[in-house]
């Protein structure tokens, strides 16, 4: 019985550490994930560049 008692308790320990592992990394990729959503999109149609204006060297 004692043996059981021990083991229950270390696999309730290594659970424990397991879930608290994955509640960090959850919250990790929440955060990068709302990083990512403040960032322009690499989808977003792009602005048209002026080339009316150009730099002329004269000397």
């Amino acid at each position: 019985m004692e043996q059981q008692a021990q083991l229950r308790d270390a696999l309730n320990e290594a659970l424990n550490g397991e879930v608290q592992r994955l509640i960090l990394a959850n919250c990790e990729t929440r955060h990068n994930e709302s990083d990512r959503s403040k960032m322009p999109s690499l989808n977003a149609p792009h602005q048209p560049v002026n080339t009316s204006a150009t730099v002329s060297a004269e000397p």
